[in-house]
């Protein structure tokens, strides 16, 4: 085990190394200016602005700075916010994003996982028919449509919870903090809600006919017993497979819902920096989900010898 995960380091090591270099050169080719009206500014200003950032040295120069400062944690200074380092403008801003994505992996696993154990177990009943137009419809539908129905119903007729904006002032759980929650967590949740239930679905429907259950069942154990202990257990290693890389990208924020409910987030962050050309930050948080996406990869795959004690993770090896 201490070798398989130590190997995996090695190439997370490798593979977050890639994507530096790659996000690094392909910045420099972007078309534009990092900062606002250059071409209004006098040629000694330009160079000031140039000498402060370190951008007045060769690319290689660049490149080779702009690694070491990434061991240490630094991903240099914003162009766009006078100055403010980036680390800092991530982790102010990965607070709301978490707590959002949170709260929709929350929703959105438990009543995925519920419904879909429903939908195989009622095979080719009412409830399964259901539950699988509730999946295509969830799938097919962007959650900003959800979000702008939810911002119109529940926002704008209703009045019971607030349209947008965000109250960072509040306590984390009192419901002046929470009720800006409510309404993106949900938006985000009913994607999450069909995939894990059509996964579920398909993956139960599979277990439930192999020779085992049959077995099992044959031995005379309780259906409770065979569904839980068995069925459910086994059928749970396929849905782990997109659950990891679903949370983190939720849980990081989502450009678009983020946006819309106005949330002081990392998605929003994302698309304002995409929009200004903020290099340093669009370099920073491509490395932050960087990072989180092949942390996430690892402990998905350490939770599939968790779940399943035949999987073996290091050669065969236990």
């Amino acid at each position: 085990m201490v070798r398989y995960v130590l190997g995996r380091i090695g190439f997370m090591v490798v593979t977050l190394f890639i994507i530096a270099t790659l996000t690094f050169f392909l910045m420099q080719t972007l078309p534009g200016s990092p900062f606002n009206n250059e071409d209004k500014l006098t040629d000694t200003q330009k160079a000031r602005l140039y000498a402060k950032y370190g951008l007045d040295d060769p690319i290689p120069v660049q490149y080779v700075k702009y690694l070491g400062e990434m061991l240490r944690g630094d991903f240099g200074e914003s162009y766009q916010s006078d100055g403010r380092p980036v680390t800092r403008m991530i982790t102010e801003r990965i607070g709301p994003s978490a707590f959002i994505g949170g709260q929709a992996m929350a929703i959105g696993t438990f009543l995925g996982l519920l419904l879909g154990i429903i939908a195989a177990l009622r095979h080719n009943t009412y409830a399964d028919y259901g539950v699988m137009v509730f999946a295509v419809v969830g799938t097919s539908i962007p959650s900003f449509v959800f979000a702008a129905v939810l911002q119109l119903y529940f926002g704008v007729y209703l009045e019971i919870l607030p349209v947008a904006l965000w109250n960072s002032e509040a306590q984390i759980f009192e419901w002046a903090y929470l009720k800006y929650t409510v309404l993106p967590s949900v938006a985000l949740a009913v994607g999450v809600i069909a995939g894990i239930a059509r996964f579920m679905r398909t993956e139960m429907l599979e277990v439930l006919g192999q020779d085992y259950i049959i077995t099992a069942h044959a031995k005379g154990l309780s259906k409770g017993t065979v569904v839980i202990k068995h069925s459910i257990r086994n059928a749970l290693i396929p849905v782990i497979t997109i659950a990891g890389p679903m949370t983190l990208g939720i849980m990081t924020g989502s450009l678009v819902i983020e946006k819309i409910f106005a949330v002081p987030g990392l998605g929003r962050l994302f698309v304002d920096s995409i929009v200004t050309n903020d290099y340093t930050v669009i370099m920073g948080l491509t490395m932050f989900y960087s990072a989180l996406f092949v942390a996430v990869i690892l402990i998905v795959d350490l939770l599939y010898g968790v779940i399943d004690p035949r999987i073996r993770l290091a050669g065969g090896k236990s």
